[in-house]
């Protein structure tokens, strides 16, 4: 599986706080390398002969998510972003590389442009093999062998460096199961299926608790999108969030009583009447999967 700091992404692409938080760190030009002034006879104007560019921002999508990683960088060059992360043997979906320029708009370089501008991305490839589509500037990736390394994206023109973006951490994960990411969930009571969040975000079924008592031991599992049920790996822990803990409230992995398993939940009843919880796979202090709402009911 594969991941990416999620932040929602408009189809404009215009200017937003986090695009001017970039340009402000980005002011003193942090890492761009290019064309000397004596060698570029582009004008700020020209965009056909030279990359002009002060960020770099990569964008995964699949049917049910947008999943964008932009990296933010300081004076010295340094990358302040998460580390992207992918398990062995998997293989990302397409990732498009967009540039940010000096007016703070993101663009993608014309198709046609490719012979000029050759984007390149280096790696250690015994841990990490890209397939760049030089065409529609962008490329996945696949995961050879655990461990860490870096990606760097790169543009070229005729022989020399118009642009290079800072590293970017990427963290091959040692391969546990074969299976992709997971795009839906199942709370299960024994082998009674109890609730199911979908791919598309809808939900069939409902948590009910007994007033005065719980729910019992719910177990979660996870599918991918060819329908693989699994369990994450340790490094990773659950998270439930209930909307209103007057009517109930969520004990998760070692806080539910003789439970030593990091995806079993209950719930407890507080009050009456009916709230929603969602569910997240955490990892490193940031969510993996985020359920939609589902419903939980204390009986009368």
């Amino acid at each position: 599986m594969f991941y990416f700091r999620k932040l929602k992404v408009s189809c404009t692409m215009t200017i937003s706080r986090f695009t001017l938080l970039l340009l402000l760190l980005t002011a003193a030009l942090w890492a761009v390398t290019g064309c000397d002034d004596d060698d570029n006879p582009a004008g700020d104007d020209d965009h056909s002969e030279h990359l002009h560019a002060v960020g770099t921002m990569l964008i995964a999508h699949d049917d049910t998510l947008a999943m964008v990683y932009a990296e933010t960088v300081n004076e010295n060059g340094t990358y302040l972003g998460d580390e992207i992360e992918i398990d062995e043997g998997a293989t990302s979906h397409e990732i498009a590389v967009w540039f940010l320029n000096d007016e703070g708009e993101w663009y993608r370089p014309d198709e046609h442009d490719a012979e000029h501008h050759t984007l390149l991305i280096t790696t250690n490839e015994l841990m990490l093999e890209t397939d760049i589509d030089t065409q529609n500037w962008s490329f996945t990736m696949t995961g050879v062998e655990h461990g860490e390394t870096e990606l760097v994206v790169k543009v070229e023109h005729e022989g020399h460096v118009d642009y290079q973006a800072a590293a970017i951490p990427v963290h091959v994960h040692e391969a546990h199961g074969t299976h992709g990411p997971p795009v839906g969930m199942i709370l299960r009571q024994g082998d009674t299926e109890i609730a199911r969040a979908n791919a598309n975000n809808t939900v069939n079924g409902v948590v009910e608790v007994e007033p005065g008592a719980g729910s019992g031991n719910l177990t979660a599992w996870f599918f991918d999108a060819n329908g693989v049920e699994f369990q994450p790996e340790d490094d990773h822990y659950l998270e439930v969030n209930v909307a209103d803990e007057s009517v109930v409230t969520a004990r998760v992995g070692s806080e539910v009583p003789g439970n030593s398993s990091l995806w079993v939940l209950d719930f407890q009843s507080v009050g009456s009447g009916e709230t929603t919880f969602t569910v997240h796979i955490m990892h490193d202090g940031h969510s993996h999967y985020d359920s939609p709402e589902i419903e939980v009911h204390v009986l009368e």
